[in-house]
């Protein structure tokens, strides 16, 4: 994996996965574009906890929180059923 920072709050994670074939049923350059998921981070755990809850209510989440060291995070599905992701920084308690 490689981690491109963007900016202080907004980072690109790069895989390259050893035979996987997905690239090879998709369309040309510009044609393609899968996303495994988007992360976006929460300005509060307040905001983590409220944007949560309807994420649960609409069932595009079972509502786990994963713990990954310096952050903490909710999955949720959307209509599409493109993957994203909420973050808060544990050190923003």
């Amino acid at each position: 994996m490689t981690i491109i920072r963007i900016c202080p709050h907004t980072e690109l994670n790069i895989f390259v996965i050893e035979g996987n074939t997905e690239p090879e049923r998709q369309t040309p350059m510009w044609g393609r574009g899968r996303i495994d998921h988007v992360g976006l981070q929460a300005a509060s755990h307040e905001a983590f906890a409220t944007i949560r809850q309807p994420l649960i209510d609409e069932a595009a989440s079972d509502g786990t929180v994963n713990d990954f060291g310096g952050v903490e995070s909710i999955f949720f599905r959307d209509p599409d059923g493109l993957e994203g992701e909420v973050l808060i920084a544990k050190s923003s308690r």
